[in-house]
């Protein structure tokens, strides 16, 4: 009886379920790397105000605070060049003028009109929940810029 055939056959099972495990753990490892959004928004005093952030499992990658005038159209809102959710990285209109990806340390973009203003932060899931907890409680949009100050951390 020929050794090799035999061998072939006895490691066939061993080869599909070792392909198996490293195309699940490959797939796991992506998931690790994919990053979600989400997003709130409300009327705060006169205005219409959008948090959206960006998150990895609990870790916040960003947040992106923006405010309009009440009763702006929804057409405006969507294609406000301060922010596009829709390009990967997403991208910011910085100061400069130069649309920007988010950077790769969490950040906070905070826009009052034109104005932005950013850092570096440390925040976690429960710290949105938190902060949405707030966010009924103003009575000016530009207060919300203190409560985002507490997750602010030294520029890395």
């Amino acid at each position: 009886m020929p050794v090799i055939p035999t061998l072939r056959r006895n490691l066939r099972p061993v080869f599909i379920i070792l392909l198996a495990v490293l195309v699940f753990g490959a797939l796991w490892l992506a998931t690790l790397r994919i990053e979600e959004t989400q997003g709130t928004s409300l009327a705060v005093g006169g205005e219409f105000v959008m948090l959206e952030d960006g998150f990895r499992g609990d870790r916040i990658t960003w947040l992106v605070v923006r405010n309009w005038p009440a009763g702006t159209q929804p057409e405006e809102i969507a294609n406000d060049p301060r922010f596009d959710i829709r390009a990967l990285p997403r991208r910011v209109l910085m100061a400069d003028g130069k649309q920007t990806a988010v950077a790769s340390t969490p950040h906070i973009y905070f826009f009052d009109g034109r104005k932005l203003t950013t850092f570096p932060v440390r925040m976690v899931a429960g710290d949105i929940t938190d902060l949405h907890g707030h966010l009924r409680e103003l009575k000016n949009y530009r207060e919300l810029l203190p409560l985002l100050r507490r997750y602010q951390v030294a520029q890395e």
